[in-house]
């Protein structure tokens, strides 16, 4: 509710805050949360190798969001080494979860011939 203002005042750092406790605790999706924040520097410094990190704690425990997330930094090469093949393999993890996301990086990519399935 911080991280959007809903109910209270918008305080993305206080958001931030709270994600890093409940990641710390084990939240699956406070990993992928904080990592967002991470990645679009929302509340805290940029930085693409601690969102990749918490982007892949998320996605190695199953979560859609995450594993899409993932996908879209080894397409990128953000935070890592670019790696189309990985980023093709996260976002297949995440479209076969239902994320429809995920699919539309997987079309970009037959589009632009990067792969064919």
């Amino acid at each position: 509710m911080l991280e959007n203002g809903e109910g209270c005042e918008k305080n993305e750092s206080e958001a931030a805050f709270w994600y890093e406790e409940a990641a710390k605790r084990g939240n699956i999706d406070a990993f992928n949360n904080l990592g967002a924040m991470f990645k679009e520097g929302r509340g805290v410094v940029q930085d693409y190798k601690k969102a990749f990190i918490l982007f892949s704690k998320a996605a190695n425990a199953n979560n859609a969001k995450a594993q899409f997330n993932l996908g879209a930094l080894y397409d990128m090469g953000l935070g890592c080494e670019e790696d189309k093949e990985k980023a093709i393999e996260y976002c297949i993890k995440a479209a076969y979860q239902g994320y429809e996301m995920a699919k539309g990086i997987i079309k970009r990519m037959q589009s632009d011939g990067q792969i064919v399935f």
